[in-house]
């Protein structure tokens, strides 16, 4: 998942879809999306799952509740597994693991069987869904350097090219 905080214009069309996709109703709290106003600078950012390749959510998971999906690369829970710790909600580096209000269980993105409905609805979009091994290092790179810049913070100095 790629997330362009220039185009986001915080109309909450993702968590709307998403919680109508997951929950089959409109309760954004209960969405594995979440759009965050960012201060000041008038920037809202989409958080989500991004499906990291090494994901610190599974590395943290004492019992091994984390798999990757076949179909779709997306990084998945096995809640038949998950215990409800929760040391994967403080282990992902983006935010992007959340917590139910309702089950108050463990939820995140599982890419929508490949079909993101965030992505679906986002009439700027600001989402998008690519193949990681689709995306070029330096668009890679591009994207990653540009959500901080976006927050008014610059990590360029000490970033290695790669």
């Amino acid at each position: 998942m790629l997330v362009d905080p220039d185009q986001c214009v915080g109309c909450l069309l993702c968590e709307t879809a998403c919680s109508d996709y997951h929950e089959e109703r409109l309760q954004p709290s209960e969405s594995r999306v979440r759009v965050v106003s960012w201060g000041l600078t008038d920037v809202d950012v989409p958080v989500l799952c991004v499906h990291c390749t090494d994901p610190p959510c599974a590395e943290v998971c004492p019992v091994d509740a984390f798999y990757r999906s076949r179909e779709t690369g997306a990084v998945m829970i096995d809640y038949g597994k998950c215990i409800g710790c929760r040391i994967c909600v403080t282990a992902c580096p983006l935010g992007g693991i959340f917590i139910d209000p309702e089950t108050l269980s463990v939820i995140k993105c599982d890419a929508c069987d490949g079909k993101p409905e965030c992505v679906e609805i986002c009439p700027t979009d600001a989402l998008e869904y690519v193949k990681a091994d689709g995306l070029p290092p330096i668009k890679r790179r591009e994207h990653a350097e540009r959500i901080p810049a976006q927050m008014g913070e610059d990590y360029s100095e000490g970033a290695s090219s790669g």
